[in-house]
């Protein structure tokens, strides 16, 4: 496992505070060695939270993160649609979109040890993000309404 549990207290604090949505930051926690490639740590997940935040106003440092979770209250009024890598970043942008309020905590990433290999597939996933990033963005968005 690549997260550790102690994190979720955060995530329970920021709950108690109020948050309908609460997400990890691997880039503004602890990102142990041999967890994160030099290219996603230092490149393509920065660039994709600078474009999600700039882009669809999300406030949030990394885009990417796994490690989310949701009040039921606020879970039940989202619909998601995306499939594979995109879900990640969809899950902040449609909650970010639809007004709830949105906590970012510092996590630890650790590297994997299981046996598996990752499903992430480092261009193809990345294009996809931006994409949506892009089509959901506030610029596109106000063209899409009409």
């Amino acid at each position: 496992a690549t997260y550790v549990c102690a994190d979720i207290t955060e995530f329970l604090i920021k709950f108690e505070d109020g948050y309908d949505y609460v997400i990890g930051s691997r880039l503004r926690g602890e990102i142990l060695s041999g967890a994160m490639p030099f290219s996603h740590r230092y490149i393509g997940n920065p660039v994709m939270s600078i474009m999600a935040r700039i882009l669809c106003r999300t406030g949030i440092s990394d885009i990417c993160c796994g490690l989310k979770g949701f009040k039921k209250t606020a879970l039940d009024g989202l619909e998601f649609q995306s499939h594979g890598m995109v879900f990640g970043p969809e899950t902040t942008i449609k909650s970010r979109q639809h007004g709830l309020s949105i906590a970012e905590v510092p996590i630890t990433y650790r590297p994997d040890k299981r046996d598996s290999h990752t499903n992430l597939r480092r261009y193809r996933d990345g294009f996809n993000n931006v994409v949506f990033i892009l089509r959901e963005s506030f610029i596109f968005r106000k063209y899409q309404a009409k």
